[in-house]
């Protein structure tokens, strides 16, 4: 399953290892559940695997706050990324090595909003500030530095727009169906030989009648960013599960845009809905078709 490159995935490549603070200790308020979800279910184990390798799975844990909040998730104590309402962290622990950390800060600064942060689980920045930290336990040495600047548009409850003048520039367009799903995205570079054309594109071809499973997880969209896989796209903007993704790449040499990849989804669902185990069929069509298969199990939270 290829990663679609955003131009920030210098800072994500620790998420290629990855993928609470608790309400107070006499607080009993009762958690609440969205009313406008029916039966809502919170994935608290993720595991997943590639072709045959079901004895070697990459196991994930999430934790939620009372109010089922995302706030924690990660693999072991490897990866972990800490979630609030203003900010996702995610840090890596290689030891004896490193430590390493990325800061998405939410905020609003679009003219029209109230400048100041925003609450994730209740609503869509406008822009998302980037900071990197990096510490060498060998010699204790530290460094920090800014990594990358985007902003979004909002219209109708959803990201329509990502863009950045980083690198040169690039935008992301996002397009949804009747339902508010993710139709599909387009790509584009403000540089180079096809500056402010696509280079990459792909289309939600169909969708089940089912619940995605982070369809109940408030914020979910804003939390899991960077996505990288069509998958994380998928589940992080469709209430419903994909059934085909198609990719397209532009090719210089045909001067038009050529099949990259096809990701086919199978599923088994259990009895509220929600997927209990997904299969992804991906096959590229590069200078050889090459097809791959990677299987997620999920348990929800009790």
């Amino acid at each position: 399953m290829k990663q679609i490159k955003s131009g920030i995935y210098f800072l994500a490549a620790c998420a290629v290892l990855m993928f609470s603070n608790c309400g107070k200790p006499h607080d009993i308020k009762t958690p609440t559940v969205d009313p406008n979800i029916v039966n809502a279910m919170y994935p608290a184990k993720v595991s997943f695997y590639d072709g045959g390798q079901s004895a070697y799975p990459r196991v994930y844990t999430y934790t939620y706050d009372k109010d089922n909040h995302l706030i924690k998730y990660g693999k072991d104590s490897l990866v972990v990324w800490d979630i609030n309402a203003h900010q996702v962290s995610s840090t890596v622990f290689d030891y004896p090595n490193s430590i390493s950390a990325f800061t998405y800060s939410y905020g609003l600064v679009a003219v029209d909003k109230t400048p100041g942060a925003v609450d994730i689980y209740t609503g869509l920045p406008t822009q998302v500030s980037i900071d990197f930290f990096y510490k060498d336990l060998h010699f204790g040495t530290t460094r920090s530095n800014a990594s990358g600047l985007w902003q979004f548009e909002i219209s109708g409850g959803h990201i329509m727009k990502a863009l950045t003048s980083d690198g040169g520039g690039r935008n992301f367009n996002y397009s949804y169906d009747k339902d508010g799903n993710l139709s599909g995205m387009s790509f584009v570079s403000l540089t180079g030989p096809r500056a402010g054309a696509e280079y990459y594109r792909f289309t939600v071809k169909s969708l089940d009648n089912k619940s995605s499973p982070f369809s109940s997880v408030k914020g979910y969209g804003t939390i899991s960013y960077p996505q990288s896989y069509f998958i994380d796209y998928a589940q992080a903007f469709c209430k419903k599960n994909p059934i085909q993704i198609v990719g397209e790449r532009y090719d210089a040499t045909k001067n038009g845009f050529v099949i990259d990849e096809q990701d086919d989804f199978t599923y088994q669902y259990n009895d509220k809905g929600y997927p209990t185990q997904i299969t992804v069929s991906m096959t590229y069509f590069e200078a050889t078709t090459t097809h791959y298969t990677r299987t997620y199990n999920y348990t929800y939270k009790q």
